[in-house]
């Protein structure tokens, strides 16, 4: 009879933590105890990462306190798993006190660390913060890497400052990294929430030249800017004229410059079309519609 051991009950916790279930993973935790097992550092850490992957921070943090009860060593991974879970659970503050406690502990933050802590500033749309921190990298000689970058653009992104956001965009490639898809949507939605639509299409036509593909993301954010302007033949043609499949926002965009610019005809049109390409209008779609016939 094989005798399942701690690298047995390892294996269980990790591929629970990998399936997302960290209720079970939990609970495999808790079978260490009751057959003698003493859990090491691989079997908490992979509990974290279960826990931020269900956006659980208070067990997190409990854990946290376990390990150092049970006289087991927080490592890099123990403290970037919980830093990432703070931030998904919008505790950006929690999120840069464990930064911060990390180094105190004598620890490397890593890339990890910073990304994860980069993208909590992020979701709690603290831009500053998230700036302060990339600027920091350079200090602690942690490669400030695309993630991050993306993830400091995008606060920018969530408040309008796209001059800032396009001045961290050039200055990406002195960090060696490389703008991505994701990069390019975060800079397009920030034009489009300043009003500089010019510049949002400026962006979306520059992606081909850094042989990046636009995807409906970064179509939506460009026909929005139009949209607002009310420059509805720019909408149309883009939809017309996008690589990637149209969804609800992109037609709602559309509709609403059809709406603005006075076209009730194409509106009407699109409307009437939604159902050929398998997309149930919603109530800003029929408004939409309902406003442009209004004004025409």
């Amino acid at each position: 009879r094989i005798v399942p051991n701690r690298i047995t009950y390892n294996a269980a916790v990790s591929a629970c933590e990998k399936g997302g279930q960290w209720q079970l993973a939990l609970a495999q935790l808790g079978l260490f105890s009751q057959l003698q097992l003493q859990p090491d550092v691989i079997s908490y850490n992979s509990v974290l990462s279960a826990c931020d992957k269900g956006c659980q921070w208070h067990l997190a943090l409990a854990l946290m306190g376990e390990m150092v009860g049970c006289g087991i060593s927080l490592s890099e991974i123990s403290y970037g798993a919980a830093i990432s879970c703070c931030g998904s659970a919008g505790q950006w503050q929690l999120a840069l006190q464990l930064l911060a406690r990390m180094r105190g502990d004598g620890l490397r933050a890593n890339e990890v660390a910073y990304g994860a802590a980069i993208a909590a500033c992020e979701k709690g749309h603290c831009w500053q913060p998230a700036l302060e921190l990339l600027s920091s990298t350079r200090v602690h000689r942690v490669s400030a890497n695309t993630i991050m970058q993306n993830a400091a653009i995008s606060s920018l992104e969530k408040v309008g400052l796209w001059h800032l956001a396009l001045n961290l965009f050039s200055t990406m490639p002195q960090a060696a990294a490389l703008p991505d898809e994701i990069t390019c949507s975060a800079l397009i939605s920030s034009c489009e929430k300043g009003g500089n639509w010019q510049l949002a299409l400026y962006l979306l036509n520059l992606m081909p030249e850094m042989q990046l593909t636009p995807n409906t993301i970064t179509y939506n954010a460009a026909i929005s800017a139009c949209e607002k302007k009310g420059l509805s033949n720019l909408a149309l043609e883009l939809l017309n004229t996008m690589p990637a499949m149209p969804d609800e926002i992109t037609y709602n965009s559309v509709i609403s410059a059809c709406a603005r610019g006075g076209l009730w005809q194409q509106a009407v049109h699109l409307l009437q079309m939604l159902p050929e390409v398998r997309i149930q209008p919603d109530v800003v779609t029929c408004n939409a519609a309902i406003s442009a016939c209004e004004k025409g």
